[in-house]
């Protein structure tokens, strides 16, 4: 990983101008992202792998599928503070505190589309609900999880 997970979550929540939601509200649509314009081709292709099963993942509720998808220790941050997730299984037995359903929602309304490529941040989907990066060559993990869904309202 190219920076320190906490120092970005703390830098992107401190620069996003949106209001976190409660009761379900959540953006419909993404911001398009940049990985298309930035990222080269053979990074796009495995960044839609890694969309992909994600997305596979939380249309069956395939917890196992998503813990694999992880680089522990994984960062967390919700409204109520942050934690560090340290294994799958850790991952799996605090499952409901990190994917809530709302988190859950608005990430199957994503496309692949949405990912932005924030420097040598890594990559999010959404607004900073996912953090990813490139950890082996070809192999792209999630570092961090916000779940805090965001309105424009």
């Amino acid at each position: 990983m190219k920076a320190s997970s906490s120092a970005i979550v703390l830098l992107y929540l401190g620069m996003v101008a949106f209001t976190p939601t409660s009761g379900g509200q959540a953006l419909h649509n993404c911001k398009t992202g940049n990985i298309y314009k930035t990222a080269d081709h053979s990074d796009v292709k495995h960044i839609e792998v890694l969309f992909t099963d994600i997305h596979s993942a939380l249309v069956t509720s395939d917890k196992k599928k998503l813990s694999e998808l992880m680089h522990y220790p994984l960062s967390v941050g919700t409204l109520k503070g942050s934690f560090t997730v340290r294994s799958k299984a850790e991952f799996l037995g605090k499952y409901d505190m990190i994917i809530s359903n709302d988190l859950r929602a608005f990430l199957l309304r994503q496309k692949a589309r949405c990912v932005g490529e924030v420097g040598s941040r890594g990559f999010t989907l959404g607004s900073g609900q996912i953090w990813f990066d490139e950890f082996d060559p070809g192999d792209f993990k999630i570092f961090t999880i916000n779940n805090v869904v965001y309105s424009t309202d």
